[in-house]
């Protein structure tokens, strides 16, 4: 019996093989498991998209073009995008063969398709971007263009592979701004209002909206949130004392778990303001000759150079959600610190290369996807990223951003999205590159 069925599926091969020539796509059980390729030169597209739009499911070829995603029914619509070609919509029954893709020729002269560790810039040249921010799985680049005398925002959705999804024009507001909250919740500001957005089955919905205040003073100074626990950064005194405090808001609970005091310096700041208070009027100092007016304006002016040059912590910390933990990193104590969600102390790491640096560029971003962790520094030219070991400890290879400038940088799956520059005289873009 075992024989027959062996006999029976290689001769439903062949069949397939001799009524379609060298076919890649099979359907089994459920799934389809097909190639795609370029439609002229036939060579495969590593690393494409497939989108079920009906199951909300995405899969991504390997470096040999394959994919394999599950569907419902052969009706289930299958949307595939690359990097410079057109999108394909198909439903899996239309699928007999390989998926063909067609490049989109007006864009070869000004996107550059190479080796999927080069960065590539993936907004279009005519637009600016303002602000480029990343939730679970989608990206949203937020720009701006001048029509006339007249500027229009457009939002773009961005999957995580690189691949623009859609483009929404923005035709109100004169303040127009996005926001990731701590919970990686996208919100879209318009003039005094933030909308929570989403996007799915390739509509964007409005969730809710709440007033820009109410934003700032529920997620301001939110660093991580995890199973309705949120950790909040308080700073003072030129962040020269910050406290981290855990916040239960269903339950009305809080909790100071860490402090960080740069005493020292505290107490030098504190001496060199107490000469004059910054901001204080002259008239309630009793001094109405203009000598002394003149004098007091001046240390006025010192002592917010003071203020703002010589005692500022430029120090960044950094905390994020892990599956079951806060981790911390800890630039000010030189250290990481993992925490269990109640904030309690369980690990401290003191030793790790990422404080050993001496670059001017430190900064630590988290793949919420692969919760791998990432530290980016800068060298004399460039940028470069690598990912962070918490257990051995060290950090691995690193991979150069090729970005002489960057404002901000996400990572999604092993995918870089930086905003930035990548020569002296160039424009602000967007960039899209692979780690691995």
């Amino acid at each position: 019996m075992m024989v027959k069925t062996v006999l029976l599926f290689m001769g439903c091969v062949l069949l397939s093989t001799f009524c379609f020539g060298q076919v890649d796509s099979f359907i089994y059980n459920n799934e389809i498991q097909s190639k795609v390729v370029d439609k002229k030169t036939k060579k495969a597209l590593p690393f494409a998209t497939v989108y079920n739009l009906n199951r909300n499911q995405v899969a991504e070829t390997n470096g040999e073009g394959f994919f394999t995603i599950k569907f419902e029914r052969l009706t289930d619509t299958l949307i595939t995008y690359y990097l410079g070609y057109k999108t394909d919509t198909s439903t899996v029954g239309q699928i007999k063969e390989n998926i063909f893709l067609s490049p989109i020729q007006n864009l070869l002269n000004e996107i550059e398709i190479s080796d999927f560790k080069n960065s590539t810039i993936i907004n279009h040249p005519k637009i600016t971007p303002i602000k480029f921010v990343t939730s679970d799985s989608l990206g949203f680049l937020l720009s701006e263009r001048m029509i006339g005398f007249k500027k229009k925002y457009e939002l773009e959705v961005f999957h995580y592979s690189g691949v623009s999804l859609k483009k929404i024009p923005i035709d109100h507001g004169t303040k127009v701004d996005i926001f990731k909250n701590c919970q990686y919740h996208i919100f879209l500001q318009i003039n005094d209002e933030c909308i929570k957005i989403a996007f799915e089955n390739q509509q964007l919905s409005l969730i809710e909206k709440i007033k820009f205040m109410d934003y700032q003073s529920l997620f301001g100074n939110c660093m991580a949130s995890k199973e309705g626990q949120f950790v909040y950064q308080l700073a003072r005194w030129n962040n020269l004392e910050k406290n981290y405090v855990l916040v239960d808001p269903n339950e009305g609970n809080s909790k100071l778990f860490k402090s960080i005091i740069h005493k020292d310096r505290l107490q030098s700041y504190k001496q060199d303001m107490g000469f004059i208070e910054y901001g204080k009027n002259v008239s309630t100092m009793g001094i109405t000759d203009v000598v002394n007016n003149r004098l007091v304006r001046n240390q006025q002016s010192d002592s917010h150079f003071y203020e703002t040059t010589l005692h500022k912590n430029q120090t960044n910390n950094y905390f994020f959600a892990l599956d079951t933990s806060f981790i911390h990193f800890n630039f000010d104590e030189k250290q990481i610190e993992i925490y269990n969600l109640h904030g309690d102390l369980t690990q401290t790491i003191t030793d790790h290369p990422i404080f050993k640096n001496k670059h001017k560029t430190n900064i630590v971003v988290h793949d919420n996807i692969s919760q791998k962790c990432y530290f980016v520094y800068d060298t004399h030219n460039d940028y470069m990223i690598s990912e962070i070991d918490i257990d051995t400890p060290q950090i691995l290879e690193s991979i150069a951003l090729n970005l002489v400038y960057f404002e901000s940088i996400d990572i999604i799956n092993g995918n870089i999205f930086s905003s930035g520059r990548n020569s002296v005289i160039g424009t602000n873009a967007l960039f899209y590159k692979r780690i691995y």
